[in-house]
């Protein structure tokens, strides 16, 4: 069963992201006439049909924003980042869409029109079919076989020429085909709906819509002879505007009036090979040195400030490691800890991807950080993981004795510990260990908003003890607020969770042991925000082997692992009152967890195949894997995606991200010095964004001798794209990177990362498999901005990108060769800009509104203007904030009179009118040039 997205309404604004149609090639073939009226020529590139993407054929399933069936439209694109609508008489609609998870905030949809001028024809669909048939469902009404097309095209939209619809390697494509007779002049392309339209500096083709722009781009032009030569041709675009519309004409230069001409117009194909090309890859490098006989430098976690500049943490032993530039450390004592902060500000090259400091928190032992998180609320960075140093450098030195959590001691072998930073320039506010008297770890942390640091972890400790929510002399430190929340006072069997809940004064407020009979361990967390406390939301994700004390049953749920161990999700609130929860019998961990908009999303690790019953199903089968609406099949080891309804806690969608190779990277991970206590690994994440289209990372690894591994991966244009390299050596892995849209549709997948060649022995492979295996630990998204990945790398053949080089970005440019003797690991950063990039429209019955104000011209030069449609509205005071949220300019609105915004910087920023008769505000955004 399918869905299938509404078409637009005649009214719209506002998308929230910047993005690029791109579009382009042609397949290197004999003419082909598909019909009597539509011939198919070669094109420059040949990459044209490789993916199951096209446009759905409109059989009564696209509907607009009332539920209304739209007749004219005839075709429907799918997997865009746009909805591209194909309509009658020549005209094509391009909608952009946004969603806010506030439902207090409308959500906005945006449409721009695009009429092809000349002869008022339909479109016709060419018979090359791709996918098969859809069926399509919506409350009462079906629609079946509905086909699907790798490409629609307009016959004779003017006399003698033609335009088609497509997609390749790198998105949908546009070609204008003139035969010979027809006259290129009068090729004219009409754009109605936009807020201006333009042509960049690079000849790009930008159709602005308030802060952001559609880009008709990379265009080319050429001519086929009769023996299928491609010859270049040159050509402009020009523009005019006349009272809300524009019109683009084309200009050509010497062609032969008796040959067929071509405009395409799109993105080249990708590189092929090992390599990724760089796309929106802006910023990539390895983080340490390369030093003979080192054990090596990890980055273990990150996370990012408001302004988008990157925090990360890792551990070192490395004296050479950059703490600032030029800057060398001296005093290590072992494997410390380190925390850096990293600037954020692309274009600018005195200060984009700048190392700004680095904090080290040195103990006298090995030290391991395993998370790192920025609290919003009150502007603090905190760190936790696991340390062995006897002394620890507590912050204060000495106990204040005011109520505020202070151990001073290792109580075990291994204890955990809790560290808070000030972001402007490092420096440590608070620190110090927490445990018991057995090994402690802190795997992972959630800021909730009601000014609370909740510290999920490891144990080993078999008791705890309350002492006025203070670290006892003995036992793990426990605190009981009495709110209901839930209480374990000691460990229930074997491995337990615990929480550590502080509040900003550092007082412990919450303590307490969560688990099971069996070896319980939390590996991930996420926080849901509401107003009202007890309806937040924490998530807990791992793995166990026994039964945990779930609370509310929900529609799915399952209470012990028939399949020996297996991964878990368990909610609570931010009181600590538990709530639903359920085993995932199939899996052997859940490792990443993250809420969307009315889901709770979570992944890790199916076992190996056919060990695992796979039911087809989205109830809970005790003993199975339940597989809700996505892939079955199961060839090895597999990551496994599953969202669950927040209202129901019934599954609502689950997959098995499959290819023939290991996802455990069981190999890898064993040859990785970074392996975390109690084996709580997390090399696998999900994070989501406002318009509740989630990021995936998770790993994949080249299978032993004997075995050809593969894995499918999905080209996004503007994306970087690295396709699974086959010839890699034997247990070698690489990073995995998916992006998928808010109705779970695969939009984007690539691999990441170092790797050699096979050698031509397991041996020689294994001898040298370090150098071409990689970590990622974080995802670090700032939505519509960029998409950081953090982890630890081998670093050979490693895709690296410098912004500004020898200063002030921080690049690692020179690797040492495969042979070579050096750090075994380095850290890892990758840098995606995000701005250009959009994914779907969306789900049917999710356009709530539009904004009654518009902000024009946009971009903005000295003076932006302000219509108000809305006549509720009156002038008022007006606030801009940039993209920190800092208010940069306060003034007064005079209906019809501009706003000076000549003092502003180049920038994103936001404008909120006041109404000054109480009608409440309205906020729009706009780009300063």
């Amino acid at each position: 069963m399918s869905t299938e997205h509404r078409a637009p309404s005649t009214e719209h604004r506002a998308p929230s992201t910047r993005i690029a149609l791109i579009a382009a090639v042609l397949v290197f073939t004999l003419p082909i006439a598909l019909s009597a009226q539509v011939t198919v020529l070669p094109d420059m590139y040949g990459d044209e049909h490789l993916y199951a993407a096209g446009y759905r054929k409109n059989l009564g399933q696209v509907r607009d924003t009332d539920g209304d069936a739209v007749p004219d439209i005839f075709f429907k694109s799918e997997r865009s980042p746009i909805g591209i609508y194909m309509r009658s008489k020549s005209q094509v609609s391009f909608v952009l869409a946004t969603q806010h998870n506030d439902s207090l905030q409308p959500d906005t949809l945006y449409r721009v029109d695009m009429a092809m001028l000349g002869n008022d024809v339909d479109p016709q669909a060419l018979p090359t079919t791709v996918g098969g048939p859809a069926n399509y469902y919506r409350d009462s009404t079906s629609v079946e076989s509905v086909p699907s097309f790798q490409r629609v095209a307009y016959p004779s939209i003017a006399d003698s020429i033609d335009a088609h619809f497509y997609y390749g390697s790198t998105g949908p494509r546009i070609a204008f085909v003139i035969h010979p007779g027809g006259d290129p002049n009068t090729l004219k392309l009409q754009f109605t709906g936009q807020d201006s339209l333009g042509i960049d500096w690079q000849g790009a083709l930008k159709i602005y819509m308030e802060d952001k722009w559609i880009e008709l781009r990379e265009a080319v032009a050429y001519q086929v002879d009769s023996w299928n030569n491609v010859l270049p041709v040159n050509w402009t675009a020009s523009y005019i505007h006349d009272a809300g519309t524009s019109f683009v004409g084309f200009s050509f230069g010497d062609i032969d009036p008796d040959l067929p001409l071509v405009l395409q117009i799109g993105y080249p194909p990708l590189p092929l090979g090992g390599g990724g090309g760089t796309a929106n890859l802006s910023w990539s490098t390895t983080v340490g040195s390369d030093l003979p006989d080192a054990w090596g430098d990890y980055i273990m976690g990150g996370d990012h400030l408001p302004d988008a500049d990157l925090i990360v943490t890792g551990h070192t032993s490395d004296p050479d490691f950059p703490a600032t530039t030029g800057m060398t450390i001296l005093f290590l004592q072992g494997r410390d800890i380190f925390v850096s902060r990293f600037d954020h500000e692309p274009g600018d090259p005195d200060h984009d991807a700048e190392l700004l400091w680095t904090t080290f928190i040195i103990g006298s032992g090995y030290d391991q950080p395993h998370v790192i998180k920025y609290a919003t609320d009150h502007d603090k960075i905190y760190v936790g993981g696991s340390t062995y140093s006897a002394v620890w450098p507590m912050i204060p030195t000495v106990n204040p004795n005011d109520g505020s959590y202070y151990q001073s001691t290792l109580k075990g072998q291994v204890d955990g510990f809790i560290v808070m930073l000030e972001p402007v320039a490092g420096f440590l506010e608070r620190s110090t260990l927490y445990g018991g008297s057995g090994n402690d770890i802190i795997t992972t942390i959630v800021t909730d908003g009601f000014g609370q640091v909740h510290c999920f972890g490891v144990t080993s400790s078999t008791t705890g003890n309350y002492d006025s929510c203070n670290s006892p002399a003995t036992g793990l430190p426990l605190c009981d607020p009495g709110t209901n929340n839930y209480q374990q006072d000691n460990n229930a069997g074997g491995l337990d969770m615990f929480v550590a809940r502080f509040n900003y004064d550092f007082d412990l407020t919450w303590g307490s042991f969560i688990g099971g009979t069996g070896d319980d361990r939390v590996i991930d967390s996420d926080y849901l925000p509401n107003n009202s406390q007890p309806l937040d939301r924490i998530a807990l994700v791992g793995r166990t082997n026994g039964t945990l004390p779930y609370g509310s049953s929900g529609d799915f749920q399952l209470t012990s692992c028939n399949t020996g161990t297996c991964g878990f999700i368990w909610l609570f609130n931010s009181q600590g009152r538990q709530g639903w929860g359920t085993h995932l019998n199939g899996t052997t961990d859940m490792q990443a967890v993250s809420f969307g908009k009315d889901h709770v999303r979570a992944m890790g690790l199916t076992g190996l195949s056919p060990g695992v019953n796979i039911e087809e199903t989205c109830e809970a089968v005790s003993g199975s894997l339940s597989v809700c609406g996505g892939n079955t099949d199961l060839d090895y080891i597999a990551h496994y995606l599953v969202a669950f309804d927040m209202q129901t806690y019934g599954m609502g969608w689950s997959t098995i991200l499959n290819g023939f190779t290991d996802a455990s990277a069981d190999v890898a991970v064993f040859l990785y010095p970074a392996q975390a206590l109690h084996a709580a690994n997390r090399m696998m994440d999900i994070k989501t964004n406002a318009n509740d289209h989630f990021m995936i990372m998770g790993m994949v690894a080249q299978l032993g001798p004997g075995m050809i591994s593969s894995f499918p991966t999905q080209p996004l244009w503007g994306m970087y794209h690295k396709p699974f390299n086959i010839n890699m050596g034997y247990e070698q892995n690489e990073v995995l990177l998916a992006l998928y849209s808010n109705t779970h549709e695969q939009q984007w997948c690539s691999m990441f990362g170092s790797y050699f060649e096979h050698l031509g022995a397991a041996s020689s492979d294994s001898y040298l498999l370090s150098r071409g295996l990689d970590y990622g630990h974080d995802l670090v998204w700032v939505d519509g901005d960029v998409l950081y990945l953090v982890g630890s790398t081998g670093g050979v053949n490693f895709d690296r990108q410098c912004p500004y080089f020898p200063v002030p970005s921080y690049c690692e440019l020179i690797e040492l060769p495969l042979f070579a003797a050096g750090d075994t690991f380095d850290g890892m950063i990758a840098r995606f800009d995000m701005s250009t990039i959009v994914v779907g429209i969306p789900t049917e019955g999710e356009i709530k509104g539009i904004t009654p104000l518009i902000l024009h011209p946009n971009p903005a030069g000295d003076v932006l203007y302000i219509t108000i449609t809305d006549n509720a509205y009156n002038a008022g005071s007006v606030v801009v904030l940039d993209a920190t949220g800092r208010t940069v300019l306060r003034t007064v609105h005079v209906r019809g009179m501009p706003i000076s915004v000549r003092e502003l910087a180049t920038g994103a920023y936001t404008l909120v009118l006041f109404d000054d008769r109480g009608a409440g505000q309205i906020q729009g955004r706009f780009i300063r040039l």
